[in-house]
Formats: structure tokens, sequence, C-alpha cells
């Protein structure tokens, strides 16, 4: 699967980055850059939906950390979403405590996968 972001921007709500693809090594650096020019931006919130990534590695979970230290600095509240039986990257997020760096939720009303 290619790599891609789509960018949303919701009536009333602040972007939505949609990822698919692998967010590996080689991807990760583009999610940086695309976190970096929508904060540029000063949104009240940030959504980033993995919904559509089949894989994740440790620096495509570094850029998800960075661009929640990003958010933070920035005054934005960065979630990022990804259904529960994307168990990949669950696994990802579980054995690195990245819950502890960004919010994650699982998309169902708004509940953090840990809930």
């Amino acid at each position: 699967m290619e790599f891609s972001i789509e960018v949303l921007a919701p009536p009333g709500r602040g972007p939505v980055m949609r990822v698919h693809g692998e967010l590996d090594t080689e991807n990760a650096p583009q999610l940086g850059h695309c976190v970096e020019r929508q904060l540029a931006l000063s949104p009240a919130t940030l959504v980033i939906d993995l919904t559509g990534t089949t894989y994740l590695d440790s620096r495509g979970a570094r850029e998800l950390a960075l661009a929640g230290r990003r958010a933070t600095a920035a005054g934005t509240a960065l979630t990022v979403v990804c259904p529960r039986e994307n168990r990949r990257l669950w696994r990802v997020f579980d054995l690195l405590g990245l819950d502890s760096a960004v919010t994650i939720t699982d998309g169902q009303d708004g509940r953090t996968g840990g809930e």
C-alpha cells in the first residue's frame, strides 16, 4: 500500500490528518512536516487518524510522540485515532507507552484505548 496523508477540514472542527499505508522510517518525516504545517495555522485541535495505517515502526511512533510535544507547545489539543481492531498498531502503542506522550482513542465515543 502506498503511503499518503490526506488533510481534511471538517466544518467547525480542527484539521484531521488521515494517514494511509505504512508509517515507518521512510515515511515518518512526511508526517512530521505535515504536522508542522498544520500547527503553523494555530488550530485549537488536530487529529491524526491512523485508521488506514497498516504498519507502525519505532520511527513512526517517535514522530507521533514529537507531534504530541509540538502540539502541546503550540497550545493545540492533539488526538491520535486508531481502531482497536488494528492490533498491530496498538501493540506498538502499548509496548512503547505512547499514550503517555499523546492522547490515543479508538474512535468510539472518544474513549482512549486503555479505558
